[in-house]
């Protein structure tokens, strides 16, 4: 596994709880979950367990960047940004995991629609579908991107499988590693695809979301009410993550504007997150050209 074990979460004598039947109380295991910074998500046999939202938890920015950020002469209007994406879709031995093309279809428009509003435009160059049991459990998954990572330095590579426990998705920040290395790219969980068995986050919107970890930003909620946040400045300040969609909440009341509930870097569910805002649009297009500046070629 990659350094994204580090993000397991061990659950001592709640195997029972993973497990909990779609007949009990949904309202009672998502309030538990999101006490403990987790989501609740529905399998395949209609069970519900728990898990992250997003592996990427901890990262920052290295040391000046958000000052060179600030500096930045990008205008509003930027140039347009054309980003091939070649996505790994790992199946096992029963066909788990397997995506339709239609459901590809559908998450490509997801993706687009998120981001052409900020001049980003995805276009699907291949799918690559692999059948490789230990692969679709996450194991060996350096092994994995290695040997399946088409060109990371101008290419998307989007990889697919069940992350069980670990989390919904993931990816490394443009930062940690030279832009042609084979471990850049995106990992999700394959049930939160467009109608995927990972409801309520089964929108596609992980995908979105990870996407805007890779292209360099940050969560909403990084270090809660203090500054300088997120380092975005027309993102409110917020003291945790959103669960659900907590309409009007405000957890940071001496901060201006309620809590970002509906940004995409956010972890509420999939039907509440709507957008990006113009400043962090301003600032993936600076992450490109000073981290994927080979994306522009």
């Amino acid at each position: 596994m990659s350094r994204f074990a580090l993000f397991v979460v061990v659950f001592l004598g709640l195997g029972a709880a993973f497990g909990v039947s779609a007949a009990g109380p949904l309202e009672s295991l998502r309030s538990l979950a999101h006490e403990q910074g987790l989501v609740a998500v529905q399998g395949a046999d209609g069970g519900w367990r728990r898990v992250r939202r997003c592996g990427v938890e901890g990262a920052e920015m290295p040391p000046g960047l958000a000052q060179e950020m600030r500096r930045s002469r990008l205008k509003r209007d930027h140039s347009p940004v054309e980003i091939p994406v070649v996505l790994h879709l790992i199946s096992n031995s029963k066909g788990e995991g397997a995506v339709s093309d239609a459901v590809i279809a559908q998450q490509m428009r997801v993706l687009q629609a998120a981001y052409e509003p900020h001049n980003f435009f995805f276009t699907l160059q291949s799918v690559n579908r692999v059948v490789d049991d230990i692969w679709f459990q996450g194991e060996r998954e350096n092994v994995m991107r290695a040997a399946l990572a088409v060109d990371p330095s101008r290419h998307l590579n989007i990889y697919s499988f069940d992350l069980g426990e670990v989390a919904l998705g993931y990816t490394f920040m443009p930062w940690d590693y030279p832009e042609d290395d084979y471990r850049h790219g995106v990992t999700v969980f394959y049930g939160t695809f467009p109608g995927g068995e990972g409801l309520p986050y089964n929108e596609g919107d992980t995908l979105v979301h990870e996407v805007g970890h890779y292209l360099g930003l940050m969560h909403t909620f990084q270090r809660g009410c203090k500054a300088p946040g997120d380092f975005i400045p027309d993102t409110p300040y917020e003291k945790r993550a959103s669960y659900g969609c907590p309409v009007g909440r405000d957890t940071c009341p001496h901060r201006p504007g309620e809590d970002p509930i509906h940004n995409y870097m956010n972890y509420s569910e999939d039907g509440c997150m709507d957008h990006f805002t113009p400043q962090q649009a301003r600032a993936m297009h600076f992450v490109v050209r000073r981290f994927r500046p080979s994306l522009l070629d």
